[in-house]
Parts: structure tokens; sequence; C-alpha cells
């Protein structure tokens, strides 16, 4: 029998065929989601001691657009800075330096995360006002907004964990459109990973976009053809009926032009001067009469009968009337048809 004996050189060359190729293996993650500005730390074994390629990856190809930074290496951890992707999930790969040794691909998936959790510090304002907005993964780079389909102004952009966890809340001031009409409106934030739209973001009050604007006071209409114009402008006044404390208000005016005449009272915000349109039981009391007494004809509203008030301009109110009435008394038609009523009221006091 003989025996093979290797010695010095030649046994360190068959053990270096023997032995596997160098492996490395991704272990934990420090986080599993994040943004753009994000800082992931990779802990496993095996990365070497140069500078490795870290890849977010799809279908085992790098994902197009993503570009991602080593911050610090060894071979047992690697720190990495995301700074550019599209929300999504990836895998999250390691490419050492060096021949002979395979990419690692960790066994959790990553998420690049849209910005998210957006909540603004009132609930209304004004247009043009500045609010302030909280949000989470929000990135390091300052996103572009618009609140009801207009480019609205980002006055800071403030990511107050960013690599922390993955947790990255955050702040940004935002200036309101001026040219927003009175309404609930939806916001939509782009950033660097993609776009979010949140409806029902914020109320716009006191605006004066689409409101009527101040005019010469008048009443007027037609009643089943007939034209009726207000005879005094001294009549051409609206009042609150509303007392003290009330939590609903009432507008009313009355209108002559003998021997004709309109009473109107409305369940109707006078103040804030919303448009609104009021029908049915928002009509406390229509009612319009024709001829002197003892032979006068009254009417009422009649389903169908509608008061769309535009809005106010200063103090006036502004609006639009018409439908039918119903004879309640005297000797006049069953019934009446208000066409093309029209009105510009000051207000009484």
């Amino acid at each position: 029998m003989h025996t093979l004996r290797l010695f010095g050189a030649a046994a360190a060359l068959l053990c270096a065929f023997a032995l596997p190729a160098n492996s490395q293996s991704i272990d934990s993650l420090s986080t599993t989601e994040g943004t753009t500005g994000t800082v992931v730390t990779l802990n496993g074994s095996g990365f070497g001691t140069k500078r490795p390629k870290v890849e977010l990856v799809t279908e085992d190809k790098k994902a197009k657009g993503s570009a991602l930074k080593v911050l610090e290496y060894s071979d047992t951890s690697l720190t990495v800075l995301i700074k550019k992707a599209a929300a999504g999930e990836y895998g999250l790969r390691v490419r050492p330096k060096g021949k002979g040794i395979e990419p690692a691909l960790a066994a959790d998936t990553f998420t690049i995360r849209t910005i998210t959790d957006v909540a603004a510090d009132v609930m209304a304002a004004d247009p043009g006002e500045e609010v302030l907005v909280t949000a989470s993964f929000m990135g390091t780079k300052r996103g572009k907004v618009k609140v009801g389909g207009q480019k609205a102004s980002v006055k800071s952009w403030v990511p107050i964990d960013e690599g922390l966890e993955g947790g990255q809340s955050g702040f940004f001031n935002l200036k309101l459109p001026k040219k927003l009409a009175n309404g609930t409106y939806a916001i939509e934030i782009t950033t660097k990973v993609g776009s979010v739209t949140i409806p029902d973001f914020i109320t716009i009050e006191n605006s004066t976009v689409g409101q009527p604007k101040p005019g010469k006071v008048s009443f007027t209409c037609k009643v089943s053809g007939k034209a009726f114009k207000a005879s005094s402008p001294d009549q051409l006044k609206w009042a609150t009926a509303c007392p003290a404390g009330c939590t609903t208000s009432w507008a009313a005016t009355q209108i002559s032009s003998n021997p004709r005449s309109f009473f109107i009272n409305v369940l109707y915000d006078a103040f804030t001067g919303n448009a609104a349109t009021l029908s049915g039981s928002q009509l406390l009391s229509v009612s319009y009469a024709e001829g002197a007494y003892p032979n006068q004809t009254s009417y009422i509203a009649g389903n169908g009968f509608v008061i769309e008030i535009t809005g106010k301009a200063g103090d006036q109110l502004i609006g639009k009337f018409s439908g039918p009435m119903n004879k309640v008394g005297g000797p006049g038609a069953a019934s009446v048809t208000i066409t093309d009523g029209n009105f510009v009221l000051d207000r009484a006091f």
C-alpha cells in the first residue's frame, strides 16, 4: 500500500479547492419599510472588507431608477441610505466585491412607502391661510402639493425621524391657494416615490370666489307670465328673525307692488351667506297675494318651489326663486307659477 503525503504549498492548494467559495448571508434588517432618506442596517456575515453594492431588486434585477448608498460596511454589518426609489415592494440584495462570491438576498422584503397619515392642524381655514400638516414617510425631498386641484405653496418640509426604525414622521407648512371657493377639498401630494390623494382633507371658509358682487337692489319675477317688480326701494331689504344665541337663522323679507305682495321667510344662515338651495321644510313661510281686501287671493309655495341663494355680497343677499304656488283663499285662480325670480336685497339693520 502506498500512502500519499502532501506538504507545504501543495496541501494548502488542495485545501483551497476543497473548501466552498466564500458565502454570505443577511440575517436581519433594522427596518423593512421606508422612503427616500431612510437609513437601513443589514446584519449578517460574509459581506467582506471592501465596500459592497446594495440594491433594491425585482425579479432578480435591480429596480429601475433606484439608488442606495452604502454609508458604513464591515464583514458583518452594512448601513445604507435609500436615495431614490419608487413606491412598491422589493428584495434587498448585497453584492460583495470579489470573484466567486454569490450575492445574498434578504429573507424579508422591503417596502418603499408613499407619504401617509396626512393630517392638518385645523379642519377649516380661509383661502391663502397657512396650515401645519403632519405626516409619515415624507422623504427628505420637499414634495409638491395641490389642494382642490390648485397648486399650494410648501413653506417648509421637516421629516423629523428619517432613518430611525422606519418611523419617519414629520411636518410641513402649507399655504392654501387663494382662489378656492367655499367647500371641502382633497389634497394631492407628490414626492420622489409617488403620489397620494386624500379626499375631504380641508374645508375652505370665508372665500369670495364665486360669490356675487354687490349690485343694485331689486326684486323681480313673473307670476303666471305677468311681470312683478317691487314698487319701493325701501322694501328691498332682508332681516333676520334669529334671537341672540340661537343655532339657526331665518332670513325674511316682505315685498309689495300694490295690489300684489310677496312674503318670504326661510330657514337659512344669512350670517355666513353660503350658497344654498332651499325647498320643502326650509321654506318656513313663502306666500303671494294679489288684489285688495276683501277680494284678495292668497297663495303659498307648493311642491317644487325653490329658492336658490347664490350668496352674499357684503350685506346684500342675492338669489333666484321659482315654482308653483297654490291658492289658500280668495276668488282668484287655483294656482300660479312663479318664473324668472331674482332678488338683490340690502340688510335691513
